[in-house]
């Protein structure tokens, strides 16, 4: 007997339509990117205060294996209109700005992002980043996502990233590596938490594809934030987006592992100073490989 959806609704329009396989990293790129190991691991740690409210502590670690590459991850929380209409449309636009930096890296040449092609690029990084939180969630769990539904139906609806994600472009040494980092991050306004104040959410990520890297923070309110990466390493695509020259000087691996795992870059946001005895040095989330990358 046929599966009812008739509960089920899109990650995205919100609609109740026919779910469908949502590619993360479009089928295209089999022939451009890899070869990628068949495993990625999730990697998690995280930190919260101590009991006596005075500083922050690690708070474990945890490990979970997929048996599937990068260009295997799969979301079924997308509806076939939304995979057929807009994301396929978005997919096209951005194949040939990916090409073009691509030969830009293998031929060690530059090349010029026009603001319009900075901004296609910028809204293809929040949805690869998007749906790729939705695959790790698996099918049923959407509602678990770190950013709110309204959000993704925004991205849906516009021809721009919301106002309310920040994108970077930046340029990796290793021209061979294929890897994703993802962090999810709460932060409660005071130092203790106020009663019955929500925390906000950040969804930190960084893919990186043959030496072009893609980093992307998505906040669930406007809040202004710190780049990622010293200046001129990262190159804003989004928000104020403008012409942009890549590549930019490279950075390492380990850079942009910190970009997304750190959590120093948070607490410019909270309203009190964190307890400067706080040590730890890994913030929340989640990296793909076993563990963090040698300095």
């Amino acid at each position: 007997m046929p599966r009812a959806h008739n509960s089920w609704r899109c990650a995205f329009c919100g609609e109740a339509g026919r779910p469908s396989r949502e590619h993360v990293l479009a089928q295209w790129m089999r022939s451009s990117v890899g070869p990628l190991p068949m495993e990625r691991s999730a990697y998690g740690s995280g930190f919260g205060l101590l009991d006596d409210d005075r500083a922050y502590a690690s708070i474990g670690e945890s490990v979970r294996v997929s048996r599937n590459s990068l260009l295997h991850q799969v979301t079924r929380a997308v509806c076939a209109v939304c995979n057929n209409g807009w994301m396929s449309r978005l997919e096209a636009a951005a194949k040939p700005i990916l090409m073009n930096l691509f030969d830009a890296r293998r031929t060690n040449t530059s090349t010029m992002l026009s603001t319009d092609e900075a901004t296609v690029l910028a809204r293809w990084a929040v949805k690869t980043s998007w749906t790729s939180e939705l695959s790790g969630l698996g099918d049923q769990n959407q509602e678990h996502a770190w950013m709110p539904a309204d959000m993704r139906r925004r991205l849906c609806l516009e021809e721009v990233p919301p106002v309310t994600s920040w994108v970077w472009l930046a340029a990796c040494e290793d021209l061979d590596l294929c890897q994703q980092f993802q962090a999810h991050v709460t932060y409660d306004r005071t130092t203790p938490p106020t009663l019955g104040e929500t925390p906000r959410r950040i969804l930190a990520s960084c893919l990186i594809l043959n030496g072009i890297a893609l980093l992307v923070h998505s906040f669930d309110s406007r809040v202004p934030f710190p780049p990622p990466l010293t200046a001129p390493h990262g190159l804003r695509l989004w928000p104020s987006p403008s012409p942009v020259e890549f590549p930019p000087p490279s950075v390492s691996q380990m850079d942009l592992f910190l970009a997304v795992g750190r959590y120093t870059h948070w607490l410019p946001l909270h309203d009190r100073p964190f307890d400067p005895s706080a040590t730890c040095t890994i913030g929340p989330g989640f990296q793909e490989q076993p563990h963090p990358p040698e300095r």
